[in-house]
Order: C-alpha cells, then sequence, then structure tokens
C-alpha cells in the first residue's frame, strides 16, 4: 500500500497537494513528522534500535519517529507510530507538544507521553524495530547530543523537557 502525505510550507499551512511517500523531494515542499518520547513508569526514555530494512538510517537508536499520513494531524500520527512500532496505547496518557523543529523537508512535532510502560510491554513490529531500552535523562540527552542528526536546538527543547519533570 502506498504511503501518501499531505505537503506543506515551511510555515506548517497545508499546499493542498498530497503525494507518495519518497516521491515529494521538491525544494520548498515539507510533510508532517513526529518524534515521540515515551517516559515510563520508572521515568527512563524508551530507545528504539531500527530495523535493518529500513530505508533511511537502519540499525540505528532512536526514538520512535515517522511521517504523518495524508490527512492525518501530528498527534493522531504519534499515536499510531507508536502503536505501529512498540504495541503501546497511548492514548488517554498525558502528553506534552514540546515544540517543532525542521530537519530536512520534515516539520518535525516533539511529543513527550507520560506512561505506566516499560520496555517489557512493547510488542515490537520486527520490520520497524529491532530492540528497545529503557534510559535514563542522562543517557537519553547524551545520545542527543552526540547524534549527527539532531541541532542544537532539538537539544534544548529535549533538555527544558527533561528538567521540567525532573
Amino acid at each position: 500500500m502506498k504511503e501518501m502525505l499531505d505537503v506543506y510550507d515551511i510555515n506548517g499551512n497545508k499546499t493542498g497537494e498530497v503525494v507518495e511517500r519518497y516521491h515529494h523531494q521538491i525544494e520548498g515542499n515539507y510533510y508532517l513528522c513526529i518524534h515521540a518520547y515515551i517516559v515510563t513508569s520508572d521515568g527512563k526514555y524508551i530507545l528504539q534500535k531500527r530495523s535493518m530494512e529500513k530505508k533511511y538510517f537502519p540499525g540505528i537508536w532512536d526514538i520512535t519517529c515517522g511521517a504523518a499520513d495524508a490527512g492525518e494531524d501530528s498527534y493522531t500520527a504519534a499515536l499510531r507510530e507508536v502503536k505501529e512500532e512498540l504495541g503501546l496505547e497511548l492514548e488517554g496518557y498525558e502528553y506534552r507538544l514540546v515544540g517543532r523543529n525542521i530537519y530536512f523537508d520534515c516539520l518535525n512535532d516533539v511529543y513527550f507521553f507520560y506512561t505506566d510502560y516499560s520496555v517489557e510491554d512493547c510488542v515490537l513490529d520486527p520490520a520497524e524495530v529491532m530492540e528497545v531500552k529503557s534510559v535514563d535523562a542522562t543517557e537519553l540527552l547524551s545520545f542527543i547530543n552526540e547524534s549527527p542528526f539532531k541541532s542544537t536546538e532539538y537539544f534544548a527543547m529535549i533538555k527544558n523537557e527533561t528538567e521540567r519533570v525532573r
């Protein structure tokens, strides 16, 4: 099944165009993505190792992320991505949209979900995720700081949220 995505401008306004995923790289066009940080019952964060089958960045550790389908808002996309990749149902849990980060052609809405889950509750989709682990805030921030894909502004956004809840 083809994944269809809404096209947005730099300000997050839909252009009215819908394109097939991976066929939209036109300068000035963006698509909506999510980053979902899952805070576990013991105050740790779930990281996942991307499947070797993934088109982009196979085998790397990351947080749950993905693109919003056409017609989908970022919150709904975050719930869907976490359910698809980790088997966790997040609807009804406390959450915060902590900001938006622009990376290449993605408008990344960044969410923190506060749950009573642990890594043992995850049911992995092997096409998406190889393994999961939980890390504390210090490890999470170190991971983000060392990532070539995360900007200093992104790091500050995540750091502010982890400090807010300590």
